[in-house]
């Protein structure tokens, strides 16, 4: 079994765009881009990649999913 290549994303540098994903929405901050929410076109992961910050804090995180039954009822 091949494991997808995004797997090494998480905490790397945002410094780089990456090809295989596909742009879900953009998140601005005064006008200025300030995050891009990404889904992994082979396997559905999914990834936030934060551009504005310190150097430090600017890199690719992956965003954890919960599957529909997973998620907690609105219902009260």
């Amino acid at each position: 079994m091949n494991l997808c290549a995004c797997l090494t994303l998480d905490g790397t540098s945002s410094a780089n765009q990456r090809d295989g994903f596909a742009l879900l929405g953009v998140g601005e901050l005064r006008g200025i881009t300030a995050v891009e929410h990404y889904r992994c076109m082979a396997c559905g992961g999914e990834f936030s990649r934060v551009l504005l910050g310190e150097p430090r804090d600017r890199i690719w995180q992956s965003l954890p999913c919960v599957e529909p039954e997973q998620r907690p009822s609105r219902r009260h």
